[in-house]
């Protein structure tokens, strides 16, 4: 099954891929389906309990044909960074180039998603510890590298640069993940293409290799490297990073150079509605968690709800439950804030 996570209707909601569309697993709209460009899409993962952020496991170099395409020996042993939640960023998202870079690639990656604790698994038994498999885009800024087989903070650790999805896909359902082809498209042309039976270290072998001496945690990420194959990325190009049987990631680069007002040379974002300006779109992802704050604690820039510009029959704004958080009546909103009882179903419409 293939499983997301949308904001939909003034709300996050989990939903299952159902006849090339959206059904909704939220309660209140169990078994609605939405199309797919009705949504915003935000990484297929469920949130973290507070006490313990996510673990996100990179590799570098870990396929052969990338390391000789660098220059590289190909590595012993993993060569493995660890990457922030809020680099994370949904399909159909943004990701930022910073002003003045003159090198930001992609890396298409199979990306392994942790079901249960793991701590000292063996090899053969790794498969077990798998909830499912997505795709991710792993980007990375050159003019930041010092040391390849350890990429620093600024290359591979930025707000937005690591888009993920569409889809996780259950691990039942993906009998042989080193055998799934990748590709990635930059505005429709083929530039990379790969397949992941050409890892230097495997799925099963990378499990067993980190619970070695960590342990993993539900939900925890591995991205598993890229093959050869990558090129610059510019502000306006469209990035598709494809993996057989998971689904198409699809990105686009955009050019911040002051501040977070963003610039989009080649095309207005067509999934938010009215074309509206991107950058509260670009500051939800770059800011992930800030679902589960209440809005004095969010991030400057994201204290109002991504569709606080939503109109009627418009996306999440669709109907009288697309309301943001300063949407709605003076009486909706105190009702939301404590100050006043619900009143049955149908209380306050």
């Amino acid at each position: 099954m293939k499983h997301a996570r949308i904001a939909w209707a003034g709300a996050i909601h989990d939903a299952v891929e159902a006849d090339g569309q959206l059904e909704l697993l939220t309660p209140a709209f169990k078994g609605r389906r939405v199309g797919f460009d009705e949504v915003v899409w935000l990484p297929p993962l469920a949130p973290m309990p507070a006490h313990r952020p996510r673990t996100i496991l990179a590799l570098g170099l870990n396929y052969a044909d990338h390391a000789k395409e660098l220059a590289f020996k190909a590595p012993e042993e993993p060569l493995a960074f660890v990457k922030g939640e809020a680099s994370l960023t949904g399909h159909l998202g943004f990701t930022v180039r910073p002003a003045g870079v003159s090198y930001m690639h992609y890396e298409c990656e199979l990306a392994v998603v942790i079901g249960k604790t793991a701590r000292k698994v063996k090899r053969a038994d790794a498969y077990d510890f798998i909830a499912g498999y997505t795709v991710a885009n792993d980007y990375a800024i050159r003019d930041y590298l010092e040391n390849w087989y350890r990429p620093n903070l600024r290359v591979k650790n930025r707000d937005t640069c690591t888009p993920i999805g569409p889809w996780l896909v259950d691990a039942a359902d993906v009998p042989d993940p080193m055998n799934l082809a990748l590709q990635t498209t930059v505005n429709g042309q083929v530039t990379q293409s790969g397949h992941t039976r050409d890892m230097i270290f495997d799925v099963p072998f990378l499990i067993e290799y980190f619970s070695r001496f960590m342990t993993l945690q539900p939900g925890d990420l591995i991205l598993t490297g890229t093959p050869d194959g990558v090129v610059d990325c510019q502000p306006g190009d469209v990035i598709v990073t494809e993996i057989e049987g998971l689904g198409a990631l699809e990105n686009t680069i955009a050019h911040v150079s002051e501040g977070v007002r963003a610039r989009f040379p080649c095309r207005a974002p067509t999934h938010l509605p009215g074309n509206r300006d991107p950058t509260p779109f670009i500051l939800h992802h770059a800011h992930l968690n800030h679902e589960n704050r209440p809005p004095h604690q969010r991030p400057a820039g994201c204290r109002q709800s991504l569709f606080r510009d939503h109109q009627p029959g418009h996306a999440a704004g669709a109907g009288r439950g697309g309301l943001g958080w300063r949407g709605g009546s003076p009486r909706r909103r105190r009702r939301r804030q404590g100050r006043l009882p619900e009143m049955g179903r149908h209380a306050g419409t």
